[in-house]
């Protein structure tokens, strides 16, 4: 079986990253958490996601790896 090469990090590729981090960021700085608080509201941003945003998510990650795999494992650009 072959391996797929890349970086031991790929943001590019981390769907953390390009589509949760982002979207969460986004929230946060239109909040405000006394410091125990942050915590369960990260929390409960999570769980109020409807499914089509998680599934949003794992599509944008197919369409980047099937990139990368066609740019030879280079970085893949948004």
């Amino acid at each position: 079986m072959g391996s797929f090469d890349h970086p031991t990090y790929s943001p590019d590729l981390a769907p953390s990253e390009y589509h949760l981090f982002s979207n969460l960021k986004t929230w946060l700085a239109t909040q405000r958490f006394k410091e125990v608080e942050l915590q369960a509201g990260v929390n409960e941003w999570l769980k109020s996601q409807a499914a089509a945003f998680y599934d949003d998510g794992i599509n944008k990650t197919v369409h980047r790896y099937d990139k990368c795999l066609n740019l030879n494992a280079e970085y893949v650009e948004k």
